[in-house]
């Protein structure tokens, strides 16, 4: 059985309730037009009126008898024409019945009405002076013998008219009990329906039950598996944290050591080593951060930080930071920022870097001759936002490659490619982004033309907003500044030493641990100018720490607190914040990063 609507189960009864209940209601009709005709023939039966007028000439004779002397009383001329006109509209009644159809063709109505003529032709001269009749006994007598000659006619009348009027009655009866028979079995038709109807019913509900049992199974088993996934989900933001810490935790201290080293007296070569060791380590904190943020996209923690951004300086940011690689290869790299494009608008610049980055990367990668041109103006349709694009001379895709292009982790089966290498995350990536602001990322490409890249966003325009003067960050504390008294918490031995190398040439002291529970005994016994924590740390964090010296009572309580922190998960700035973090340092942590944080702290 098909699962039906409830709809169609509705038009169903319906159908059935109106096949069966017409001619139930038709033969009702005719059963009441049949009851109206008996009841109206009982009033008009020619059977009555028949009887009716052999009792009114009964009456009529014995007037006569009375006004011949035959009965006593005597009866008086006004009452025998009386008596004589009754007799008469009976005979008048009779001849104008509707239903006497069965009577027309008796023989005995014939000769009935024959009589009646005869004796109405004797009778009218007499009764046009009833006053002059009355006495004439003779004349009297004689219309007296009529009516007794009409008498077996009249009863001979009623015979035949009961006998036509019993016929009519068996006739009436007989319909009258096959309309019955007709009701009772359209009755029991409808009765069978409506059990086949409620049968079916009954296994529909039945079948309904079973698979709303199934549903209900089937969305218990989804509500385990949804809460299964967030589970899991919340799991790898965990991981993510944790790994995102383990990470770059050690990339702060080899970074961190590159830096220092490239501050101290070295050879030519040496240098050369150095800078090769930094550019291969900040090439792998770049993949480390497309995964990062592809994982962070995935688990639903990734949001927008938007504020009033100046368009024109970060795509300028970007290309300036991407002329180096162009040189290296030969080829040219061209910036236009057209009059038109927008000045100031509201977005998140860094994840706008990012999707520059990106692009301008790619096309330099995979352009070995030629040049890149970098295009910035507003929108064809003079509506909000922009367009940024990027054109190359490069090898170019083929449309099955251009199919792939944005997918997670693809890389065309080319040679070439395989030897530039790369994630495949960067424009999976950036098409999120785009998706995430509203505004789409669109390529054009033919194999050995080159590509062109586009991205639209409809970013809203914003005026300027006032910014104070821009400072040069120093690397040591100015002429006004004074030395500051840190409390340092780090776990890790070499980020530990960085960061006492870090401060130490900013001209700075500090008292040194490795974990919260060991900072806040510090907190507790010394004052300090400034608290810098690291985020991951054994049996006490950065956040716990913080929040345990906001609602302690030492002297320190309302020293600003910086937390170091690789994480990438976006509400760990509410978090910090909302547990009394002041500043924020990333990893790998600079010196001009800690010099920001601090300004930022009132320092």
């Amino acid at each position: 059985m098909t699962r039906w609507s409830i709809t169609r189960w509705v038009w169903t009864v319906g159908l059935v309730l109106t096949v069966t209940i017409t001619p139930l209601a038709w033969i009702q009709w005719q059963q009441f037009r049949l009851l109206d005709d008996i009841s109206s023939s009982q009033t008009e039966s020619p059977m009555w009126h028949a009887y009716q007028l052999e009792s009114e000439l009964h009456q009529l004779e014995r007037a006569l008898e009375q006004a011949s002397g035959l009965r006593q009383p005597a009866i008086g001329a006004d009452d025998l024409s009386e008596r004589y006109e009754i007799f008469l509209s009976r005979v008048g009644v009779l001849i104008d019945l509707p239903r006497r159809d069965d009577l027309d063709t008796q023989t005995a109505y014939v000769q009935a009405l024959s009589g009646i003529v005869s004796f109405t032709q004797l009778a009218e001269p007499l009764v046009a002076n009833p006053a002059a009749w009355i006495k004439q006994p003779a004349e009297v007598q004689r219309l007296l013998t009529r009516t007794q000659a009409l008498r077996p006619l009249l009863a001979e009348l009623t015979s035949v008219a009961s006998r036509a009027m019993a016929r009519v009655e068996d006739e009436r009866k007989r319909l009258l009990l096959q309309q019955s028979k007709l009701i009772m079995g359209l009755a029991a038709a409808q009765t069978l329906l409506l059990l086949a109807l409620l049968v079916l019913l009954g296994r529909h509900l039945r079948q309904q039950l079973q698979q709303n049992k199934q549903i209900t199974a089937v969305s218990q088993a989804l509500q385990k598996a949804r809460d299964d996934a967030d589970s899991a989900n919340r799991g790898k933001s965990v991981f993510l944290a944790n790994m995102s810490h383990e990470i770059r935790t050690p990339f702060q201290g080899v970074l961190g050591m590159l830096n220092l080293l490239d501050a101290t007296q070295l050879s030519p070569e040496q240098r050369d080593y150095i800078h090769t060791a930094r550019e291969s380590a900040t090439h792998l904190l770049r993949v480390l951060n497309d995964i990062l943020d592809v994982s962070t996209i995935e688990s639903g923690h990734f949001k927008l930080n938007t504020a009033p951004v100046h368009l024109p300086s970060i795509v300028k940011e970007v290309d300036n930071l991407m002329r180096f690689p162009a040189q290296q290869k030969g080829i040219a790299l061209s910036l236009r920022i057209y009059p038109l494009a927008p000045t100031w608008v509201i977005g998140d610049a860094t994840r706008l870097r990012q999707i520059f980055f990106n692009l301008i990367n790619n096309a330099i990668k995979f352009t070995s001759q030629g040049g890149v041109s970098v295009n910035l103006d507003a929108t064809p349709d003079g509506s909000a936002g922009f367009v940024f694009s990027v054109r190359d001379s490069g090898i170019g895709m083929d449309p099955a490659t251009l199919d792939q292009l944005f997918t997670r982790f693809y890389q065309a089966d080319d040679s070439v490619r395989r030897r530039l290498g790369g994630t495949g995350l960067g424009l999976d990536i950036s098409r999120q982004l785009c998706d995430m602001m509203g505004g789409e990322i669109s390529v054009i490409s033919e194999p050995g033309q080159g590509s062109v890249f586009m991205v639209r966003l409809p970013l809203p325009d914003v005026d300027a907003p006032d910014l104070p003067e821009p400072t040069a960050l120093p690397s040591t504390p100015s002429a006004t500044s004074r030395a500051l008294h840190f409390l340092v918490a780090e776990d890790h031995p070499v980020n530990m030493k960085f960061i006492s190398i870090v401060i130490q040439n900013m001209g700075h002291t500090a008292t040194y641990c490795g974990n919260g529970a060991e900072a806040l005994a510090h907190l507790r016994r010394d004052r300090f100018d400034v608290a810098l924590l690291d985020y991951h740390m054994p049996e006490l964090d950065g956040l716990g720490t913080t929040e345990a010296l906001r609602h302690s009572q030492s002297v320190n309580r309302d020293i600003p607190v910086i937390l170091v922190t690789a994480d990438v998960i976006n509400d760990t700035r509410e978090k910090a914040l909302a547990k009394g973090v002041t500043a924020f340092v990333p990893k790998p942590m600079q010196a001009s990063d800690l010099q920001r944080a601090l300004q930022a702290c009132g320092w």
